[in-house]
């Protein structure tokens, strides 16, 4: 983790309610926890199951989510801002064309900064976690980490 991504994570509630704010600007079903293993596939199809974390919110969080700590930061990295723009141009595709790409990319890396919350706390049970839990976490952090530094996700604090 770079230093800066590590003073952040110092003072994560300094800006959590910022950016908790920022997430609130919209308001759309949000899953809450978009992961490969809630996703299923079947031809072009997609059934998303596991909604107990729904909300609502800016669609972009989830997109923040999937991205930045589902994907390996080899894969993800660089793309970032293609996918937002690929997550934008759908939802037009749909007739949702009220949202700018700048504020999808905004209201990701608000998500990408934020969402580095979610395995930071599971490690509260460290001690009780199996080993493969423990790694999970370490790695989603890892990749968390390298996507707020990526993306200059801090600088919409300013």
């Amino acid at each position: 983790m770079t230093p800066v991504v590590a003073s952040y994570a110092e003072r994560f509630a300094d800006h959590a309610g910022h950016a908790l704010r920022a997430l609130a600007e919209r308001s759309v079903l949000v899953h809450g926890d978009i992961r490969a293993d809630n996703m299923f596939f079947s031809g072009d199809q997609l059934k998303v199951v596991d909604f107990q974390l729904a909300a609502r919110g800016v669609g972009a969080s989830d997109v923040a989510y999937l991205v930045s700590q589902g994907l390996p930061t080899p894969v993800r990295a660089g793309h970032d801002e293609m996918l937002v723009r690929g997550y934008v141009e759908s939802l037009a595709e749909c007739g949702l064309d009220d949202y700018s790409f700048d504020d999808a990319w905004r209201h990701y890396r608000f998500a990408v900064s934020y969402l580095i919350c979610l395995p930071v706390t599971a490690l509260m049970s460290w001690e009780s976690l199996p080993e493969r839990s423990r790694q999970l976490c370490l790695t989603l952090i890892e990749r968390a980490a390298a996507a707020i530094d990526e993306v200059d996700a801090l600088a919409v604090f300013e």
